[in-house]
């Protein structure tokens, strides 16, 4: 299976995870660009807090459309101060963050690291 239509954000901060909300709305306003999916990857334990944290940011986040999907490191929410993200409902955990980069790349999925 190819992802050439699909766009990973790559999200390791609390402030990337601020900022990932609107970049994915804006690459979905974006009619010059073909989008099947936008998968945002969270890679930091403190990161994943956010979630729970900040209920606006959560909520933002659910409300993007569902070809937007979120998935949080196993890894790194075993080391964060949460023991598991109830919002936005739809957080996928995986196995790595790192593996999961990994795999939606070498599918073909263009990547976009948000950085502070």
């Amino acid at each position: 299976m190819t992802d050439s239509k699909t766009t990973v954000f790559h999200v390791s901060s609390p402030r990337s995870l601020g900022v990932v909300e609107r970049k994915a709305r804006n690459l979905l306003a974006d009619d010059t660009v073909e989008i099947d999916r936008i998968r945002i990857v969270v890679d930091d334990g403190e990161t994943i807090a956010e979630f729970d944290r900040n209920e606006s940011l959560a909520a933002a986040l659910a409300s993007l459309p569902e070809i937007v999907e979120i998935a949080v490191c196993r890894n790194a929410l075993s080391g964060s101060p949460v023991d598991a993200v109830s919002e936005p409902e739809r957080v996928e955990v995986v196995a790595s963050g790192v593996g999961e980069l990994t795999r939606l790349q070498r599918a073909g999925a263009a990547y976009i690291r948000l950085c502070d």
